[in-house]
């Protein structure tokens, strides 16, 4: 028996005259032996590869398999209903497009209310004095309160 044999083409034939190789030596199969040792190593070193759970039908990021950390598959999202991953099933029970994954809210310049120059929750410098701080989607507090309400509600 050779032992040029490659894992890809190992076929139960194969198989067998390994076993009647290993009888036929004089020594115990269960003593080490570099050669069969040699021949096996490949078996031992299975590659991890990514079975194809399928990809969310909105942002076309790919599923990892339940009960499986972020970490185990990296850049790979959790499924929450049949096709749609869970931050698209959030976007879309909110009644948002879930579609639109990379619109963020950025502050505008001016309020939408009065104009003035907006600038961050709290001012820092003393050039920040001309403006009012952002209260909420681009209004100062005094028009965010007049548009929406005390308490924020139409």
């Amino acid at each position: 028996m050779s032992i040029n044999y490659t894992v890809e083409k190992w076929t139960a034939k194969d198989s067998a005259e390994l076993d009647a190789w290993i009888r036929s030596l004089p020594r115990t199969p269960l003593k080490y032996d570099p050669k069969i040792a040699e021949l096996l190593e490949p078996l031992k070193q299975k590659p991890k590869k990514l079975v194809s759970f399928g990809s969310c039908k909105y942002c076309e990021r790919a599923f990892r398999p339940g009960r499986s950390t972020l970490a185990e598959y990296p850049d790979t999202v959790s499924q929450a209903s049949p096709g749609v991953c869970a931050s698209c099933w959030k976007r879309k029970k909110r009644g948002q497009d879930p579609r639109d994954t990379m619109r963020r809210f950025r502050r505008p310049e001016v309020c939408r209310g009065c104009e003035r120059k907006l600038c961050g929750r709290s001012r820092t410098s003393a050039d920040d004095f001309d403006s009012t701080p952002h209260y909420g989607k681009g209004y100062c507090r005094s028009c965010h309160e007049k548009t929406f309400g005390r308490w924020g509600r139409r």
